[in-house]
């Protein structure tokens, strides 16, 4: 057999494993106006719409997955080829491997629906109204046109049917910004919240990611008040000390006083016996009064 029957018989036999509807992988050579000219290993060349690539960058020597059209060429002698369908193929193989491993997927939001909305993830899904956020949804169409990333929560395969959920994501993300908050935060640190609710016996305040510590009466001020709305209000944004971090329990205890000093400390050279102070009468008993003299 001659070098050149040899060749001829090697590339008979790649083609012949080419039919309508093979995915196979090519090489850009040619990008011109309206198609772009692709060698996939045989005598010829093949051709695909360049609107197929959807404005991705194109360029020679690139990489691509197709799909076999036809093995009879066209009226200028390329194999007909798609792009498009390969993505279609390829983009279900990778929903079905995100479904199966749990693996997060990325796609865009792109219009509102009964019940939820509509989602680009490679293929059409479903994003239900209550996986859409993790809160209530104050406004839906603000999500319209945003990119994200969606967990699967349910596939059918043979009806195409894709159910995801951002919330699923935004829950999990939460969590992992959570362990890394408690990881680094310390004993001691100032930290920013907001006061989220007041009870008798304290504050409850909000920090990132949803944390939310304690900041006790006892830890409010130096002085003696008889509930925590005297000093802090809901909303207010304040700044306060943290106390203490259960790291395994994600719990946080807040301090506010202890970002000034204690006024017991150094008393004696503060007001020296004989010293002549002013200050204010806060109570009076059989036996004397109390004076206040600074706060604590």
């Amino acid at each position: 057999m001659t070098k050149e029957m040899d060749v001829g018989k090697l590339l008979e036999e790649k083609i012949s494993g080419f039919k309508p509807g093979s995915l196979i992988k090519g090489r850009v050579v040619r990008v011109l106006e309206e198609d772009v000219i692709i060698d996939i290993g045989y005598k010829s060349e093949g051709i695909v719409l360049k609107e197929e690539f959807k404005g991705d960058n194109i360029y020679e020597g690139q990489e691509v997955d197709i799909i076999v059209e036809s093995l009879d060429p066209d009226e200028h002698g390329f194999i007909p080829l798609s792009k498009e369908k390969a993505d279609v193929i390829l983009n279900w193989e990778k929903v079905e491997r995100c479904y199966e491993t749990g693996e997060f997927i990325e796609g865009t939001i792109f219009k509102s629906v009964k019940g939820g909305f509509r989602v680009d993830i490679g293929v059409i899904a479903f994003l239900p109204s209550s996986q859409a956020d993790i809160g209530p949804l104050t406004s839906p169409s603000s999500l319209v046109g945003m990119r994200s990333k969606f967990k699967i929560i349910n596939l059918d395969s043979m009806r195409k049917n894709v159910v995801v959920s951002r919330r699923k994501y935004m829950e999990e993300e939460r969590e992992e910004k959570r362990k890394e908050y408690f990881n680094n935060i310390q004993e001691g640190q100032l930290v920013t919240g907001t006061v989220r609710n007041i009870v008798d016996y304290g504050v409850f305040i909000e920090l990132d990611y949803g944390i939310v510590g304690l900041l006790h009466i006892n830890d409010m001020s130096w002085g003696r008040i008889s509930h925590p709305s005297q000093i802090l209000s809901t909303g207010q944004d304040v700044e306060v000390v943290v106390l203490d971090v259960d790291r395994e329990k994600q719990v946080l205890s807040f301090g506010l006083k202890q970002k000034t000093p204690n006024p017991w400390d150094n008393i004696e050279e503060k007001y020296p016996v004989g010293s002549v102070v002013e200050g204010k009468v806060v109570n009076i008993t059989d036996y004397g009064a109390f004076v206040k003299i600074e706060e604590g």
